[in-house]
């Protein structure tokens, strides 16, 4: 059922709420791997050349979207809810807020899983930054691109060499 008719018939019968939303264990791997993707949408911005391609991604921390797609996450593991595409999950989680009803899912679910939940996604986001904005990083990443510099001015400079040498 899509989240728009399980509006619908919630707000009919406010019992169909537990006919949908299941108590039940996730594993600690699922979690880990929904916080990372969690993560990555929330915490990193694409790099574009002047063509628009993608040219790598930079951090930028969007706090909003990390908890909407926290209360999105907790309804898919949930519940058995179906989403809609991927560009229309601030249209759902909206009508899931207006209606009221992602605060009745949150509380029919377990207490310790959604918790535990919110902390790892938490736990990920600041190994993210501690790992990537730090001054470690800062300097890591320094010497990562002097390292490919050197390795590119010195593949051109050997190159150059045998090219005047098989012309001698």
């Amino acid at each position: 059922m899509n989240y728009k008719d399980f509006i619908e018939e919630y707000n009919k019968d406010r019992n169909v709420l537990k006919q949908h939303v299941f108590n039940r264990y996730i594993s600690l791997a699922e979690k880990l791997t929904r916080a990372q993707n969690i993560i990555n949408a929330a915490y990193y911005i694409d790099v574009t050349d002047s063509d628009g391609n993608v040219t790598g991604r930079r951090l930028h921390v969007d706090s909003v979207v990390r908890d909407m797609l926290i209360d999105i996450s907790l309804v898919d593991m949930y519940t058995d809810l179906e989403r809609g595409e991927d560009d229309k999950v601030l249209v759902e989680y909206d009508q899931l807020m207006m209606a009221g009803v992602l605060r009745k899912i949150k509380e029919t679910m377990p207490e310790e899983e959604r918790a535990e939940y919110e902390r790892i996604v938490m736990l990920v986001g600041r190994d993210t930054m501690t790992n990537e904005y730090e001054p470690h990083a800062y300097f890591r990443e320094q010497v990562d691109r002097f390292a490919s510099l050197l390795s590119s001015y010195m593949k051109d400079y050997i190159k150059l060499k045998e090219e005047a040498k098989d012309e001698t």
